[in-house]
């Protein structure tokens, strides 16, 4: 069910280095839905200025993840990411247009020193970790 979702594999963070401009991940836990988009980055704080379309089925990337073909009762379970000279946690990434995952926000950027969301389906579970350089791994 990992592969019926299509911002579980790093695609922001390709889509970022692809098109050389920053890309937004928003995953609002409560809802279970994922955004990915391009942010505003004058406004603090930043929101997503406009929603990507995937490039295969030209799709938004705004989706409920439990609703997805191929992944129907996936659960947003947690998103948690953590970042230097930031008190406590979003529940967002930017990844700037060399693909680093950054915060942006009091007209300061903080770098992230780990990122982590976890899927849950049933008894399964997954996790999409992020590191500090940007790598995406499933788990």
């Amino acid at each position: 069910w990992m592969e019926a979702l299509p911002a579980s594999d790093g695609r922001a963070r390709a889509e970022a280095l692809r098109s050389g401009e920053a890309r937004h991940v928003e995953f609002v836990v409560a809802s279970d839905r994922i955004v990915v988009g391009k942010p505003d980055l004058t406004l603090d704080p930043v929101v997503t200025e406009y929603v990507l379309v995937h490039p295969l089925h030209k799709r938004p990337f705004d989706f409920v993840v439990g609703q997805t073909p191929g992944a129907e009762g996936v659960e947003l379970a947690s998103a948690d990411f953590v970042y230097a000279g930031l008190g406590g946690q979003s529940q967002s990434v930017i990844f700037d247009p060399e693909g680093t995952p950054v915060f942006v926000g009091g007209g300061r950027r903080h770098t992230l020193s780990k990122g982590a969301v976890r899927l849950s389906h049933g008894g399964a579970q997954r996790h999409v970790r992020v590191s500090h350089l940007g790598q995406v791994r499933i788990q």
